[in-house]
This record gives C-alpha cells, structure tokens and sequence, in this order.
C-alpha cells in the first residue's frame, strides 16, 4: 500500500526493528565539493523559505498535515535530485507533521573519509524528530569521491545496469527478514523526509526504495544536514565536552533503531 496524501495514513510497523533491526562517481570529489559549497552559500541564516510556514505551522495559522507539504520537486540542476521546496534550508518550517517519516541516513561513525574534503564523518549533529537509519547498512554504497567506503554487513546487494549512469539493475536480498526491515523503517503509507551529510546517501537511499516499490510521489530527499542553519538541531558529539577534554557522545538525544545482523537469517 503506497502513500495516500490526502489521508494522511500514518500506520508504523516496528517488531522487527527491535529484534535486530556513477552519480557519485561521476561528480566526481571536485564536481561534488563544488556543489556543495555552493549550495550552503546560498541558504539564508534563518533556514526559511519564502512560504510564510513556520515550525509545522502554515500562515493560516493551522497545524500543517501530510496534506499540505507540496508534492516533490527535485531540483534538474542537482546531482542528487535534492527538493525545491523541502529541504534542509526550509526543514524547519515541516516539522512534526503526522504522517511524515524524517530519517537521517548516515552513519554515527562513517569510515569514509569525508574530512578529505572537509566534511565531518561523523553525526555530530542531526534535526529534531529524524530517526538515524544509516544507508550504508541498508544498500550496496555506489562509488563514492572519498576513500573508505563502509564495506560491512547490508540488507540488500544492488547490480547496475550501467557503471556509468548507476541504475540499479537488481536488489537480491541478504537476509530473510530485509525487507520487512525496510519497510519498518520506511512505512509505505507515509511521507518520507530523506536527509544525510551532503544528499548523497539520501540520493541512494530513495533510488533503494523506489527500486524495491515505494511511491516515488511520497519521498523527499532533503540534501544535507551539513549545511542546515536552522535552529532544532541537536547535537550528539559535544567536541571536548568531557571534563577530561575528550568528547561528549550524547548519542541517547536520537532516536537510533538497531539492525544487528547476527540476528537474522541469511536469505537461501
């Protein structure tokens, strides 16, 4: 069952959670450095959008619905496909909406060498409301700008159609249970509000998703928290926090459901 926006379903399905729950490459890391810095030049102080909406609030005054978030409009001009309209430049104004799945899609801790370029590896901070679902546990990673790709455990093995345009060609299961996971984490019968460093995990994430069946009308890939001014963020690694001088890990401030993989049964 897909999203149905005028309703507004909301249904969640969490069981299992608990129990063990060439775009890239084509950029290329100059290609991708210079897009980004590009786009977070161009956010305004506030994270704001010209809309009037303000914290889940339309201008009317009522309380924003499912209904009411505009239908996805990925930017042309961008690699990622990353919105128009809902994105982490005017995510303020959509939260806590009812019928809205808000997922961070990076790792706590990611291997990759984001710092080569500047970025931070590590999920320092997130958004209010966004459960942590990292894609490099769900999916085979594309080829990414930066060495030391995750190369773990996933629940999904991709095969392209073409190395060049990255189309996925197949998603073969690993697990018994890696689509029920999927859809737990990603309820079909809501919005989704995809974000992670830089909008291309999100990018993955969504491509995922709507390869395996999922309503492309209903998913949003948000860009990236790396560049959100907007003021519901919350911090998880207070840097020299400690009283030792070390860090803070105050990783308890997320919602970051488990998939441990020693727990479920490798597809036959």
């Amino acid at each position: 069952m897909g999203f149905d926006r005028e309703a507004g379903s909301m249904t969640t399905r969490r069981g299992l959670v608990t129990a063990g729950a060439a775009a890239l490459a084509a950029a290329g890391a100059a290609g991708w450095a210079r897009r980004e810095v590009a786009r977070a030049s161009s956010a305004d102080a506030s994270g704001r959008d010209a809309s009037g909406e303000r914290d889940g609030v339309a201008p009317s005054g009522h309380a924003l619905t499912a209904a009411d978030v505009p239908a996805p409009s990925p930017d042309p001009n961008d690699t990622f496909g990353v919105d128009l309209n809902v994105n982490v430049k005017s995510i303020d104004d959509y939260l806590g909406i009812p019928g809205v799945a808000y997922r961070d899609v990076r790792m706590v801790f990611d291997t990759a060498d984001w710092g080569a370029m500047g970025a931070d590896p590590d999920l320092t901070t997130t958004i209010e409301g966004f459960e942590v679902v990292p894609y490099p546990y769900l999916a085979t990673l594309e080829p990414l700008p930066v060495d030391g790709a995750y190369d773990g455990d996933h629940l999904f093995t991709l095969a392209w159609d073409d190395q060049d345009s990255l189309d996925i060609a197949s998603a073969t299961p690993n697990y018994a249970e890696s689509m029920t996971v999927l859809e737990d984490l990603f309820p079909r019968d809501q919005l989704i509000f995809l974000m992670c460093g830089g909008g291309g995990y999100a990018y993955m994430t969504k491509k995922l998703l709507v390869h395996l069946g999922w309503d492309e009308s209903a998913i949003y890939n948000l860009g990236g928290q790396w560049y959100y001014e907007g003021k519901h963020g919350v911090t998880l690694i207070e840097r020299g926090g400690a009283a030792d001088g070390g860090d803070v890990f105050a990783l308890w401030r997320a919602d970051i459901p488990r998939i441990d993989f020693d727990l479920l049964h490798p597809a036959s």
